[in-house]
């Protein structure tokens, strides 16, 4: 047996072990979620001071709006409203995140494939007109409540009858 074939026999099982290696690789690297910008214009996220622009799609999701009622309070006219059915709001897919104003979010805050631009912490120009945000926020379920019950045994006092 030649110096090389003892090598080839010997390193045979590492080359079959290195493929098997890369496709169990392959099989948990996915490609990059894509964003949809939702909204009627423009995203811009400013991060470490460079802006990413996130066009517009051409296609705004809205919740349609219904008036409920109206009413007089002390000379101020005040209208009821609610928000019924989100339009234009694609169903979810894999690997598909979507960029919605706060008023879909909240309207759909079962989904946890939207996202609504970080207004609060907006970078603003000199007339408070919003030039970027530092990111995106999501809706997500808030915490159940915790009470004192759920870490300890209490022990209570046994009732006395009489």
């Amino acid at each position: 047996m030649t110096r090389d074939s003892l090598l080839g026999t010997v390193l045979r099982p590492f080359h079959y072990l290195s493929k098997a290696v890369q496709k169990i690789r392959g099989l948990f690297k996915k490609e990059k979620p894509r964003l949809v910008n939702l909204t009627p214009h423009d995203v811009v996220i400013r991060q470490n001071g460079e802006d990413i622009v996130i066009p517009k799609s051409g296609r705004a999701a809205r919740v349609r709006e219904r008036v409920r009622g109206t009413k007089v309070v002390n000379g101020i006219r005040v209208t009821d409203i609610c928000y019924d059915v989100t339009l234009n709001l694609p169903e979810p897919e894999d690997n598909t995140f979507y960029i919605v104003s706060i008023v879909v979010a909240y309207a759909n805050k079962d989904r946890k494939d939207l996202f609504f631009p970080d207004g609060l912490n907006a970078y603003r120009d000199e007339k408070g007109q919003i030039e970027a945000v530092p990111g995106l926020r999501r809706i997500v379920e808030a915490p159940a409540t915790e009470r004192i019950s759920d870490y300890f045994k209490i022990d209570r006092p046994k009732s006395k009858s009489g």
